[in-house]
C-alpha cells in the first residue's frame, strides 16, 4: 500500500510509496537568504505620511527592513522601520510637508538579508491652510462662579479651538483655559470668583497653524446667592410627537425650573417652553412634529435670581410607524405585508427592520431581518415551524432627524404543523452482490427524516421498513443482501405531524457473488477509486464514506487499484491522501481491500524513519529557532538554536476531519497539525512568544 501527503510537491520513494517533498538535511539548519522584494511604489497620503507597497517574492522571510533618505536624488539611506513576514505595505509617518523622500526595502531572516528592491521616491503634500477665525464671541455671567461662552465656527477644517481668559477690568494678560474639539462652539467656565470681571477670546487651529483671534467678550459673575445650575440634562425621543426630558437638581433653594427649547439641528434662538416646581426633574414635551430636531436647556430660579443654564441636550422625534397588516399563513409559510409613508427625499442605507417574538406580544422581540429597500407596500415571506409568533416592523432612515420610526402595531401568526411533501425520483443501483445504493429527491423543508421500505422479488408487494435517515439525507446504502436477487424499494418523508405519501417504487437486481469489497477505515471519504485503471466515481458526490464500503464484481486474478481520500467541492475533487496497491481476487468469494487511516507517526515523519520540523521565535529583539525531530517509533528530540534540549515520546490525542486538523501530545505539550498546510502550532515558547509555528523541513 502507498500513501501520500501534501507538503509542497510529490516525490516517489521505494516500494511505490508516494511522499511529500518538504526539504532535507540531517539536522536543524538555518534558512536560505530570502529573495529580494520588487515593484516598490510610494504614494503621498498627507503632508506628514507616505504609503509604501511592494511585491513579496520570498516564502521564508522573517520580515522586511524599510530604509529612507531625504531630498531629490539623495543616496544616504537609513533604516526607519520594519514589517513582518508576508507584509506588502508600510506607512511612513512624522514627515515634513512639501519634502521629497526616497525609499528602498529588503527582506531578511536568520540566514541573512536579500538585496534591495527598486528605489521609489515621492513628495509629501503641502501643509494644510490654517482655519478661518471664529466670530460672534459672547460671554454671559450665569451665577456667582460661572460664565457661559459661545462663538460662531467659520471653518470646516479646524482641529479644535483654544479659548483664552484674563481676569480683571481692562486686563490684557490672557492664558488658555480650554481647548474644545472641532465644531464645539460653547464652553461653561466654572469655579470663578463672585463679583469679578473676566474677558475671553478664542482662535481655531489645525496642522497648518492658528487662525486669528475672535473679538474679545467680557462678563461679570454675580454676587447673589441664587440656586445652582441643574446638570445632566438628557432628551429622549419616545414617539413621533413626544420627547421626554430629565435632569439632576443641584440646588437646595430653587423655587422651580425654567425649561427652554429651540427647533432645528443647530438652533440658538431658545425660548421658554415651560416652568415646573421645586424638586421636579423631568418633563414631557408633547405635540411635536415628526422627524424634527429640537434642543433643550434648563435653569433653576429663586427669589435671589436664576442659575446658569444646564448643558444643551438635542433630540429628534421619530417617524410615524409603518402599518403592519395581519399576517397570511399557509402551511408553514407566513407572509408579512406593511406600508410606510416615505419622506420626500431619497437616501442610501435606509430600509426596514423586522422583529419577532415567540413568547409575548409585549416582550422577547429580536431582530430577524434587515431589508435595505424603500418599497412600499413591502411583502416578506417567512417559513416557520408550528407555534405562535408575534411580529413588528420599524423603519431606519438617514434623514437629518431621527434614525428610526416608531414601531408598527404588533401582529400575531399561528402556524400549524403539516406533514412533509413526498420524495420523488427514487433510484436503486446495484453496487455489488450484497449492496444496493439508493438516491431520491427531497421535496420537503420540514421533514424530520425519511423511512425506507423494501421487499424481495421483482413483483413483490409486502414492503417492510429496513431503515430511516435524518432530515435532508437523500441517500442510503442497503447492505448484506443476497447475490443475483431482485429487490423493490420505496421511501416516504415524516415529521411530528405525520408521513408523506410514498415515492415511486424502484426495482433492482444485485450483482453476482464473486466480488471485491473496498472498506474505508480512513478518517476521510474515498472520493477517487480506479480498479484496473477504470474510474469508479466519475461524478460528485459519489464515493465511500468513513466506515462504509464499496463492492464491485471482478474476475478471479490479480488486480490493481488507486484510492484517494478527500472531499467533493461542488463538481471537483479535493484530495488528501493517496493509496496504491495490488490484490488477488479469489473465485466465488467476496474479497476485502481495507483502506486504513494514516497514523500520527506517518504524518510527523513524512512516512520515513524521521522527520524534521522547525519554527521561529523572538526574545525581545533576539531571534531564535526551535526544532523537533520525530521518529517513526514514537519518540522525538527537541532542539533550541541547534542544541538538543529535550526528548521523549509523542502520541495522537484526536483528529478532526471537519477542520483538517490533528491534535497530538509531545511530553506535557500539545500540538495542532494542519493536514493541508503541512505545519503545526504548539505553545512551548518563552512567555513573551508562547506560540511557535513549526514547518516541515524533511529528513
Amino acid at each position: 500500500m502507498a500513501i501520500s501527503f501534501r507538503c509542497g510537491g510529490w516525490a516517489v520513494a521505494a516500494g511505490g510509496l508516494v511522499v511529500a517533498a518538504c526539504g532535507g538535511g540531517d539536522g536543524p539548519t538555518q534558512p536560505s537568504t530570502p529573495q529580494a522584494p520588487s515593484g516598490l511604489a510610494a504614494a503621498t497620503v498627507s503632508a506628514s505620511e507616505i504609503a509604501l507597497s511592494w511585491t513579496d517574492n520570498s516564502g521564508n522571510e522573517d520580515g522586511f527592513r524599510i530604509e529612507r533618505c531625504t531630498g531629490a536624488g539623495c543616496t544616504s539611506f537609513s533604516a526607519v522601520g520594519t514589517a513582518g513576514a508576508g507584509a506588502t505595505s508600510y506607512h511612513s509617518t512624522g514627515l515634513d510637508p512639501s519634502t521629497m523622500y526616497a525609499y528602498r526595502v529588503q527582506a531578511f531572516n536568520a540566514g541573512g538579508a536579500s538585496s534591495y528592491s527598486n528605489t521609489a521616491s515621492v513628495m509629501t503634500a503641502a501643509a494644510p491652510t490654517p482655519p478661518a477665525a471664529p466670530t460672534e464671541l459672547t460671554a454671559t455671567g450665569v451665577s456667582t462662579s460661572q460664565i457661559n461662552v459661545s462663538w460662531t465656527d467659520n471653518a470646516s477644517n479646524e482641529t479644535g479651538f483654544r479659548l483664552e481668559r484674563c481676569a480683571g477690568a481692562g486686563c490684557t494678560s490672557f492664558t488658555e483655559v480650554a481647548a474644545p474639539v472641532a465644531n464645539v462652539t460653547t464652553f461653561q467656565d466654572a469655579g470663578l470668583t463672585s463679583g469679578s470681571s473676566y474677558t475671553y477670546r478664542v482662535q481655531a487651529y489645525n496642522a497648518g497653524g492658528n487662525s486669528g483671534y475672535s473679538r474679545s467678550a467680557t462678563a461679570v459673575t454675580s454676587t447673589g446667592t441664587g440656586p445652582a445650575a441643574p446638570a445632566n440634562l438628557v432628551a429622549t425621543a419616545v414617539s413621533s410627537t413626544q420627547i421626554n426630558l430629565s435632569w439632576s437638581d443641584m440646588s437646595s433653594n430653587e423655587a422651580g425650573f425654567r425649561i427652554e427649547s429651540c427647533s432645528g439641528l443647530n438652533c440658538t434662538n431658545f425660548s421658554e417652553l415651560a416652568v415646573v416646581g421645586t424638586n421636579v426633574t423631568s418633563f414631557q414635551n408633547t405635540g411635536l412634529s415628526s422627524n424634527s430636531r429640537y434642543q433643550y436647556r434648563v435653569r433653576a430660579y429663586s427669589g435671589s435670581g436664576v442659575s446658569g443654564y444646564s448643558n444643551v441636550a438635542p433630540a429628534g422625534t421619530l417617524w410615524p410607524a409603518a402599518v403592519l397588516q395581519a399576517p397570511g399563513v399557509s402551511g408553514t409559510s407566513v407572509t408579512l405585508t406593511w406600508t410606510f409613508q416615505w419622506p420626500p427625499l431619497s437616501a442610501t442605507g435606509e430600509g426596514y427592520r423586522v422583529e419577532q417574538s415567540t413568547t409575548s406580544p409585549t416582550s422577547g422581540f429580536a431582530e430577524i431581518a434587515q431589508l435595505a429597500t424603500r418599497t412600499s407596500p413591502y411583502i416578506l415571506t417567512l417559513t416557520r415551524t408550528a407555534g405562535t409568533y408575534y411580529f413588528r416592523v420599524r423603519v431606519y432612515l438617514n434623514q437629518g432627524g431621527a434614525t428610526y420610526s416608531e414601531y408598527s402595531q404588533v401582529q400575531s401568526a399561528i402556524v400549524s404543523a403539516a406533514p412533509p411533501a413526498a420524495p420523488s425520483n427514487l433510484a436503486a443501483t446495484p453496487a455489488s452482490g450484497s449492496q444496493v445504493s439508493l438516491t431520491w429527491s427531497d421535496n420537503s423543508t420540514n421533514e424530520n427524516g425519511f423511512r425506507i421500505e423494501r421487499c424481495t422479488g421483482s413483483a413483490c408487494t409486502g414492503f417492510l421498513q429496513i431503515a430511516t435517515t435524518g432530515p435532508n439525507v437523500a441517500v442510503y446504502q442497503d447492505v448484506n443482501l443476497s447475490a443475483s436477487t431482485a429487490y423493490r424499494y420505496r421511501v416516504l418523508a415524516q415529521n411530528a405531524a405525520g408521513a408523506s405519501t410514498y415515492s415511486n417504487v424502484a426495482t433492482v437486481t444485485t450483482l453476482g457473488a464473486t466480488s471485491t469489497r473496498f472498506q474505508n477505515n480512513a478518517s476521510y471519504p474515498i472520493i477517487y477509486l480506479t480498479i484496473d485503471g477504470v474510474q469508479q466515481f466519475p461524478q460528485s458526490p459519489l464515493g465511500i464514506l468513513p466506515g462504509y464500503y464499496y463492492e464491485i464484481t471482478l474476475g478471479a486474478g490479480t488486480h490493481t487499484y488507486e484510492a484517494r481520500t478527500g472531499f467533493w467541492d461542488g463538481s471537483s475533487r479535493f484530495e488528501m491522501y493517496v493509496y496504491r496497491n495490488t490484490f488477488t481476487q479469489q473465485s466465488g468469494v467476496t474479497g476485502t481491500v481495507t483502506i486504513p487511516d494514516i497514523t500520527i507517526f506517518q504524518l510527523l515523519t513524512q512516512f520515513g524513519s524521521s522527520g524534521y520540523w522547525s519554527g521561529d521565535y523572538w526574545v525581545g529583539t533576539t531571534y531564535h529557532f526551535a526544532a523537533f525531530r520525530f521518529y517513526s517509533n514514537g519518540t522525538f528530540k527537541l532542539y533550541d538554536d541547534g542544541v538538543q534540549v529535550g526528548s521523549g515520546s509523542y502520541s495522537l490525542v484526536s483528529r478532526s476531519p471537519s477542520t483538517l486538523t490533528v491534535t497530538f501530545s509531545v511530553g506535557a505539550n500539545q500540538g495542532t497539525l494542519d493536514e493541508l498546510g503541512g505545519y503545526f502550532n504548539m505553545r512551548n515558547g518563552p512567555p513573551d512568544w508562547p506560540w511557535i509555528q513549526y514547518t516541515y523541513r524533511g529528513q
